[in-house]
């Protein structure tokens, strides 16, 4: 997939995601995306730069990894969203960096390193740049999002999801209720990091 193709994806295809969530019913656009997982997961091809393409490169990782914690948050955003302001993050899992820090123990300063990182980017995002010059509407949005969870809570979100894993997909599928586990990850997200450093101290 081309820059201009993701770009499409992310911006001009952003209404037609929309139409089709509420034409068809949320709760069929989540179980769709939720497919094409299922899809990407048992070999199917993917493009590396794309939410599902960061998906599988975390996909390998334990629990008790920085990874096995960062693989179902992936999955569960894209279930709610699926290509919606992706941007090309799939690049920062994929990169030397992305994959070390995963590589490390969950209970690891890596954990909020991969946060950082995330966060970094669609900061970037937000303030308009792209993955091929100006940051597309879908970048933008995606960027306002992403950098709501700043690192404390990236880092927390992924410690709690390390024991989360098969539970959170399925949650996800409950439309009514997307809103409010999104609002709870951040919520358990900065108690479960302030807890993990309340222990190293």
């Amino acid at each position: 997939m081309s820059s201009d193709d993701r770009r499409r994806e992310s911006g001009s295809n952003f209404s037609s995601h929309a139409t089709a969530a509420g034409g068809f019913g949320y709760s069929g656009f989540v179980m769709r995306n939720m497919v094409l997982q299922e899809q990407v997961l048992k070999g199917g091809t993917v493009d590396p730069s794309t939410r599902l393409g960061a998906m599988r490169a975390m996909s390998p990782f334990s629990p008790g990894q920085v990874g096995g914690g960062a693989y179902p948050s992936i999955r569960a955003i894209h279930s709610l969203m699926g290509g919606i302001g992706q941007s090309n993050i799939g690049s920062v899992f994929n990169s030397p960096e992305g994959m070390h820090l995963a590589s490390q123990p969950i209970q690891s300063e890596a954990n909020r390193g991969l946060g950082q990182l995330e966060h970094s980017f669609w900061r970037t995002r937000m303030n308009g740049a792209g993955a091929s010059g100006a940051a597309s509407i879908g970048e933008r949005f995606g960027g306002m999002l992403g950098s709501a969870f700043v690192p404390d809570v990236r880092a927390g979100i992924q410690a709690g999801f390390a024991s989360l894993s098969s539970t959170l997909p399925r949650a996800a599928m409950r439309a009514p209720g997307a809103a409010a586990v999104l609002g709870g990850l951040y919520v358990a997200g900065r108690a479960e990091w302030k807890n993990m450093s309340e222990k190293k101290a």
